[in-house]
């Protein structure tokens, strides 16, 4: 995701967001990194999936739904975090819950005003799957 100046990359396994300056699009150049990991549930991994700007925002889905072994941690649901650009900061150092029926936030978009977090999931454990 782009912001003026700066792009927003998702680091799934560092459970964090690299900020990256591209005003010289030639020599990008890692900024800053965001930690969302400790965001995550218990012992999920925080996973951040997609990120998305918008309305002067950075969405950023994070899956929390499996250990560091793909075992599902129960009562982990997917993840929402807001990014402020002007800060490069969790807005409220907060991720919003998005219920037991969001497991493994990914997709994001945008219609209007209306933010739409696509879930599923599949536990590589057993052979329990699921999507909302």
């Amino acid at each position: 995701a782009f912001s003026g100046d700066k792009a927003y990359l998702a680091l799934y396994n560092a459970g964090a967001i690299a900020v990256l300056d591209v005003s010289n699009p030639r020599a990008p150049k890692v900024s800053k990194r965001i930690d969302v990991a400790k965001y995550a549930t218990s012992t999920a991994v925080a996973g951040p999936s997609r990120v998305l700007a918008a309305n002067g925002r950075i969405y950023v889905a994070l899956t929390n739904i499996q250990d560091a072994v793909f075992a599902q941690v129960p009562g982990a649901n997917g993840k929402l975090v807001v990014i402020d650009p002007s800060t490069d900061a969790v807005v409220g150092d907060t991720a919003l819950d998005l219920g037991p029926t969001c497991l493994n936030a990914s997709a994001l978009a945008l219609s209007g005003s209306t933010l739409w977090v696509g879930c599923g999931y599949y536990d590589f454990t057993s052979v329990h799957a699921g999507a909302t």
